[in-house]
């Protein structure tokens, strides 16, 4: 007799025929596999960086000469480095060492990555002599690269932009005072420093303090940097700072309740892990310079990474 059978669904998703190999290779459970949506939670600006926290490869660092990072692995005695290849779109680009993997594809360009460790089974089709050991040829490992069809462009001077909305207050003897909220942006200039612009408004909430609270506005124009490295989330900053301030407190010229003042400005902050949106905290330090006079400022916010 016919026997009724349940129905079986199967969902699935179109992917570009160029990048069938890495879905295919991903089956068979050999290597480590990262979509787009994979990488886009490690929260790594650059692909060397991104490599690093798959935590297969020793990375050295860049010596300067414009090949950037160099990824593969340290000879057990503790003497010489066997360069990684290097694959994009399926096709050999060269060792790590004489091509940046960082110039040879952005992160934000990047739709997924495999790779392979020495003395792992590697596919055929990406088996490439990288290095002699006594008289023969070993491969020292594989890092492939796959990019995106429709990657937003990142290979002018702008490299990284985030914008960030945050809201703090002053902190003084008197307690938490003159609350402000803020828009900032962050573009990378070079390397790990970036310039940050910003701007704060003083809404001119009732303050429960002796004075009433300030309304107006800030300016914020200043460099910041990385100095334990692009994937480090501390950064520090050093600009100038234009703070307009109006209100029954502020004493100015006769007949005025304005006031305009300009400030060397320190800036230190940590900017969390969080994929495409990160959170982050900063202090800012006006008139740092003078430490009877600094005004202490904490802020809490959110960055979203556009490319």
């Amino acid at each position: 007799a016919p026997e009724l059978l349940d129905t079986l669904i199967v969902e699935g998703r179109s992917i570009p025929a160029y990048i069938a190999p890495f879905y295919r290779r991903r089956e068979f459970g050999l290597g480590r596999f990262l979509t787009r949506a994979d990488i886009e939670k490690t929260g790594a600006s650059d692909v060397s960086g991104l490599v690093r926290r798959m935590n297969v490869f020793d990375i050295l660092g860049d010596p300067g000469d414009g090949t950037g990072q160099r990824i593969g692995q340290r000879a057990r005695t503790g003497r010489g480095f066997c360069p990684a290849a290097l694959f994009l779109n399926g096709a050999y680009a060269g060792r790590s060492g004489e091509v940046d993997v960082d110039m040879l594809l952005p992160l934000d360009g990047t739709e997924a990555i495999e790779v392979y460790r020495s003395g792992e089974p590697i596919p055929p089709e990406l088996r490439m002599a990288t290095a002699p050991v006594r008289g023969a040829v070993s491969t020292c490992g594989v890092v492939s690269l796959w990019s995106r069809m429709n990657a937003p462009d990142t290979t002018r001077i702008i490299r990284h932009l985030a914008l960030g909305t945050h809201a703090g207050a002053r902190l003084g003897a008197e307690g938490v005072r003159e609350g402000r909220i803020g828009l900032a942006l962050s573009y990378t200039i070079r390397g790990a420093v970036e310039f940050y612009p910003g701007v704060n408004v003083f809404p001119g909430i009732p303050d429960p303090g002796v004075d009433p609270a300030p309304s107006g506005w800030q300016l914020v124009l200043a460099l910041r940097a990385r100095p334990l490295g692009r994937e480090s989330p501390w950064y520090l900053g050093l600009g100038i700072s234009h703070v307009q301030l109006s209100g029954p407190s502020i004493s100015g010229p006769a007949g005025s309740n304005t006031t305009d003042e300009q400030y060397h400005i320190f800036i230190t902050g940590l900017l969390l892990p969080g994929g495409t949106w990160q959170p982050y905290v900063e202090i800012q330090v006006l008139d740092a310079l003078r430490l009877s006079a600094a005004q202490t400022s904490v802020f809490v916010g959110l960055a979203y990474r556009a490319f």
